[in-house]
């Protein structure tokens, strides 16, 4: 609250962005995560490269999530408007670096175990996760050297790249020892047939249902 009242009185544009910078930079992966989950959601309903029990499951996953993001809105409101306890407000920072930093692990551990199992990267991209994890540790380090920064606020980026860089040590490793490129082109393609059938086949019972109630 103080540097918000700070920048509309005593700083200029520069300074308060420079002051804003560890909460910028919260709020853009955070959008940039949300808007990449709903296109998950949205843009792949019809895809004919993924089992359609993959996107069933990533609705309920998406409805799980507007229910976590409208209890902590409330939470949130309510620590800010109605109460003046700053204490509880940290502690609310607090949980929710813990609960992101757990989030991280129940979203790398089901995907490191994957890729052990597999012997392969499968849909993950070694060359975006090349960028990514040291972009990871850099972005944690930045939040850190924050002033009056507090550990729930880069903790959860610290343990993601730490996962990530494990990941990827896996990624090149399988990919340079067990190359696979062909067997998963052909898995994609029987998986994409598997779907053309699928839709054909409701298609003609579609229309003998319409002939027949005709």
């Amino acid at each position: 609250m103080d540097v918000r009242d700070c920048c509309r009185s005593s700083l200029n544009f520069f300074q308060c962005s420079n002051s804003m910078i560890g909460f910028i930079q919260i709020l853009s992966q955070a959008i940039g995560c949300i808007l990449i989950f709903i296109l998950c959601v949205f843009a792949t309903s019809n895809s004919l490269r993924e089992p359609p029990i993959n996107h069933h499951q990533l609705v309920i996953y998406f409805k799980f999530f507007i229910f976590y993001i409208l209890i902590n809105i409330s939470i949130l409101i309510f620590l800010t408007l109605i109460t003046t306890n700053h204490e509880l407000l940290m502690l609310f920072a607090n949980i929710s670096g813990l609960l992101s930093t757990l989030f991280a692990l129940l979203q790398f551990l089901p995907q490191l175990l994957t890729t052990f199992n597999v012997k392969h990267p499968g849909s993950l991209s070694v060359p975006m996760m090349t960028i990514q994890t040291p972009g990871g540790f850099l972005w944690s380090y930045t939040l850190w050297t924050q002033p009056n920064s507090v550990w729930s606020s880069w903790l959860p980026y610290f343990v993601s790249a730490i996962l990530q860089l494990l990941l990827l040590s896996m990624c090149m490793y399988f990919q340079l020892n067990y190359p696979t490129d062909l067997t998963e082109a052909n898995a994609e393609l029987r998986i994409a047939e598997e779907n053309l059938l699928n839709a054909n086949h409701q298609n003609i019972i579609d229309e003998n249902s319409s002939l027949l109630s005709s």
